[in-house]
């Protein structure tokens, strides 16, 4: 399990890397009650997807496939994903 963003105290994201074949996992929560834009770099775990597609997620406006370097959680928002 790889931290992202650190520099961002109000999201908790990482990715957990893929096993025997399969992607690896994105997971993100916004611990705010305000939007956070969140800036991956995916890199330093060793992923080099470029987008993300949702798995599971508490908000509707995040079920579809977005770019992995830049996603906007709504407040207290969650999201669940593989990156491919």
């Amino acid at each position: 399990m790889i931290m992202l963003d650190a520099n961002n105290p109000s999201v908790l994201s990482y990715v957990r890397e893929g096993v025997g074949g399969q992607p690896s996992i994105l997971v993100a929560v916004n611990c705010t009650a305000e939007p956070q834009a969140i800036f991956l770099d995916a890199t330093a775990a060793n992923v080099y997807g470029k987008s993300v597609h949702t798995l599971v997620t508490n908000v509707p406006s995040l079920q579809e496939a977005s770019s992995v370097a830049t996603i906007v959680l709504p407040p207290y928002a969650s999201l669940v994903g593989t990156i491919k």
